[in-house]
């Protein structure tokens, strides 16, 4: 089905194809997409949208050339801009969520107009609601481009922009509802997926003593109301077996059998893999999650970016995530710099610390009337606080310097 998106996993992967073409990501990318994310705050901004382009004066004689020429008065331009900020959002860091999430809304519109036209009566006799319902099935097809191609024209525009887009209008209104409604529902699944990872799958989590895949089981025996407030999604995940090789999938369905297409299958080692297939995207991060439970994966909050992230080792405390994107560095080579610059500044620290300690010794030892012993103890308390304090990033060593000055010579 067009809509369908799949998944599969396999070890440590996920596997993801919307439009044929397999994708392969590190098992718990969706799900951690999902969770960073401030939906709460996509929402808003989408329902001020609906309300902003439900309030404008709609043109009965307006062409699509006029309204790319005047963006900031036509319905779908303004719509297109706010739908390739939304995903762009993601793009750059969030490949699989957007490969899922650039393709929901807009499927789901166009698969309504489809159905609409599927079932529309086509007898002879009904040939206006044929007509109709074809001409809305093309003006989806004419907004989904839009909305891919902007702020780029679409192909299309030069032979089609001269018909009024009247249509274009009312196919984008229904994609703004549909938008509002995933972005509702991923909002809400947002809070379950949290409560479920601290209960399920986090490190620290009250039940630890127990693993994943157990904590899962007590998650589900207690009726745990975040997951089952989930369990519906269930309902919409069918399952799909697909032959592979080497991840990809062997031919695109409905091509032709060719003598070329049959010597490359002979010579071709496939494997059978069990992909899960939705047109939601809740439904298969939730799929994810219980996954990851299975797997007995450990996860725990990254000690530089303090978001969740799966290992498979307990000493892990950093994630592969980009810290620094100038620079290319992920919060495991961030921490490892800074630890090792740390040490440099404690060293520094140290050695000053010994050099002042050892010559305030000599001279308790040289003049212990000049230098009472008492005052020399009392100068290595306070002296290894200012240390501690300089190693806490507190002071600079400027400072450090100055706190811990022992007394001048006499």
């Amino acid at each position: 089905m067009p809509n369908m998106k799949y998944i599969c996993f396999q070890d440590k992967d996920e596997l993801l194809d919307v439009d044929g073409e397999i994708e392969v990501y590190p098992l718990g990318q969706l799900v951690f997409s999902i969770l960073v994310i401030d939906w709460s705050e996509c929402l808003h901004t989408a329902e001020q949208l609906r309300r902003r382009i439900n309030t404008m004066p709609l043109s009965l004689d307006r062409t699509l050339f006029a309204g790319f020429e005047n963006p900031d008065e036509a319905v779908y331009c303004i719509v297109a801009e706010y739908y390739q900020s939304l995903v762009g959002l993601f793009k750059k860091d969030y490949p699989c969520l957007f490969r899922l999430f650039s393709a929901q809304s807009i499927v789901k519109t166009l698969a309504m107009y489809e159905a609409a036209y599927e079932t529309a009566d086509k007898n002879k006799e009904r040939f206006d609601e044929i007509r109709r319902t074809g001409d809305m099935l093309i003006a989806a097809d004419f907004t989904v481009r839009i909305f891919e191609a902007y702020p780029e024209k679409p192909d299309w525009l030069e032979g089609y922009g001269h018909i009024g887009d009247s249509q274009v209008v009312t196919v984008t209104l229904q994609f703004v509802d549909h938008l509002v409604e995933s972005l509702r529902a991923i909002d809400a699944f947002q809070k379950r997926l949290t409560n479920m990872i601290e209960f399920a799958l986090d490190v620290d989590s009250q039940y630890s003593e127990l693993k994943p895949a157990q904590r899962l089981y007590l998650m589900q025996a207690t009726d745990f109301e975040p997951y089952k407030e989930c369990e519906p999604l269930y309902e919409k995940l069918s399952i799909k077996r697909r032959s592979l090789n080497n991840d990809t999938l062997m031919l695109e369905p409905g091509v032709p059998i060719t003598k070329e297409a049959l010597k490359t299958l002979k010579d071709t080692k496939l494997s059978t893999a069990t992909f899960y297939c939705s047109d939601d995207i809740c439904a298969l991060a939730f799929l994810e999650f219980e996954h990851m439970c299975t797997m007995n994966g450990i996860v725990r909050r990254c000690g530089h970016c303090d978001r969740y992230f799966l290992s498979f080792t307990k000493n892990a405390r950093y994630c592969d995530r980009i810290a620094n994107r100038e620079q290319g560095r992920t919060c495991k080579n961030v921490a490892a710099m800074a630890k090792y610059l740390d040490g440099i500044r404690a060293d520094e620290a140290r050695k000053l610390y010994r050099r002042n300690a050892n010559t305030y010794q000599m001279r308790c030892s040289r003049a212990p009337a000049c230098y009472p012993r008492a005052a020399y103890e009392d100068w290595l308390d306070e002296a290894k606080a200012h240390v501690d304090a300089y190693n806490r990033g507190e002071m600079d060593f400027q400072q450090l310097e100055e706190r811990i000055r022992i007394p001048d010579a006499r």
